[in-house]
């Protein structure tokens, strides 16, 4: 992806960072899919949606940091309804934060 520039984001207190800057990509590895999560996600339960369960997030975060995906819109309104209450944290049987 030479010639390309990285994908940005609007942080909340508005300084623009690259995608995935800051993460450990491991932590994203420490995710076996399971699927417990998603019946502790509020958003999950609400939406009935893949994307916005904590599983999903998850592959959404990775593909975009692999940059196998864009950060469209969609994908952006995904990781933005994550309501960070971390229920998803205490159904995780591999400790995923």
């Amino acid at each position: 992806m030479s010639g390309t520039t990285p994908e940005t984001s609007a942080t909340p207190s508005g300084i623009v960072s690259s995608v995935g800057q800051g993460i450990d990509y491991g932590r994203f590895l420490d995710c076996v899919h399971c699927g417990l999560c998603t019946s502790a996600c509020p958003t999950y339960l609400q939406t009935g949606n893949e994307n916005d369960s904590p599983r999903g997030r998850i592959y959404l975060m990775r593909g975009v940091v692999d940059g196998r995906i864009g950060l469209t819109p969609a994908v952006r309104r995904h990781l933005d309804l994550c309501l960070d209450c971390r229920s998803c944290e205490t159904a995780c049987p591999s400790g995923v934060q």
